[in-house]
């Protein structure tokens, strides 16, 4: 099992957002949308408007965990995506 989580780890980038003592996901939400577009811009050389574009089609996110209220959020995208990308 620790060889096919390290071949998913190599393969997606993952971001997360938290949000601490709110009952909605909205707000980690926001977070990890943020720090994934950010992440494309900085790293990636993509303007916003790019970002924004390659996230509405290539990035998944999901609720990482939600304890006593706090609600985390994730934000994967796999790095087959760009050239030079290891497969």
């Amino acid at each position: 099992m620790g060889q096919a989580v390290a071949a998913v780890a190599r393969m997606e980038r993952r971001v997360s957002g938290a949000q601490s003592g709110n009952h909605r996901a909205s707000p980690a939400l926001k977070d990890a949308f943020r720090k994934m577009r950010r992440f494309l811009m900085t790293t990636k050389g993509l303007s916003e408007d790019e970002a924004i574009s390659l996230m509405s089609i290539a990035v998944d996110f999901g609720v990482t965990q939600v304890v006593d209220g706090n609600w985390g959020v994730h934000a994967v995208i796999k790095k087959s995506l760009f050239a030079g990308a290891e497969a």
